[in-house]
């Protein structure tokens, strides 16, 4: 990673967004990311098995609404707010409206921009619940090289209500990959690709929180219970 990239990161961890992400999807799955379940009385399972009867789609359908009402939405509208409270680097979530006209970035595709220190991070985000892999519509030969990538360990079972905890566990780290590191072919506009982590790499310098254990040809994602 780039030293700024590592820098952001750093800073991430020692100022404890991520739990402060987690404290927010808390209490979001009742109220905006999963509305419908709590006034149904329902779980999360259950109401993915009244509106989809393909099962595999239940955690993709599932791992969208995390991903955009629940961690893009924090870093979008939340996250500033945490770190007006931190003061141990100057770090703001920006727009496009932030950067100049002729800004290069604008030409790349990722899904939010830090500054720290004046510095610019574009990042790619990922979510996923699984425990092995990333995938989804990864990599196009326009997005950035920087990733922030969450696994959330989620009770789908129970029902929901407010003032419950739902997120059971979280991982995060942030890397720089190349895109040959993932499986699958690159396009313009974008590709069905898969990163899996392969045993031998040490990911330890990427790690937010929660970390790998070794399985015989990759490694499997250890959720941290903030």
């Amino acid at each position: 990673m780039r030293e700024t990239v590592k820098n952001l990161k750093e800073h991430i961890v020692e100022s404890g967004m991520i739990k402060d992400m987690v404290e927010y999807i808390n209490k979001a799955i009742p109220t905006t990311i999963f509305p419908n379940a709590r006034l149904e009385k329902i779980s999360i399972n259950t109401l993915l098995e009244c509106l989809e009867d393909a099962k595999g789609q239940h955690t993709v359908l599932s791992t969208a609404r995390l991903s955009y009402d629940g961690v893009k939405f924090y870093l979008a509208f939340k996250a500033n707010d945490f770190f007006k409270n931190y003061d141990k680097a100057d770090i703001k979530v920006l727009s496009l409206n932030n950067l100049d006209e002729n800004s290069e970035i604008k030409t790349k595709s990722f899904d939010v921009l830090f500054s720290i220190n004046g510095e610019i991070v574009a990042l790619e985000i990922k979510v996923t619940q699984s425990t092995k892999s990333f995938t989804g519509a990864t990599h196009s030969t326009k997005k950035v090289n920087d990733y922030l990538l969450i696994s959330l360990s989620i009770d789908r079972d129970s029902i929901i209500e407010e003032n419950k905890k739902y997120v059971k566990g979280v991982f995060a780290m942030m890397v720089s990959l190349k895109k040959e590191e993932w499986n699958g072919k690159a396009s313009d506009n974008s590709s069905w690709t898969k990163l899996d982590f392969k045993v031998g790499r040490d990911y330890s310098n990427n790690l937010i929180c929660g970390g790998f254990k070794k399985k015989k040809t990759n490694m499997e994602i250890v959720f941290e219970n903030l």
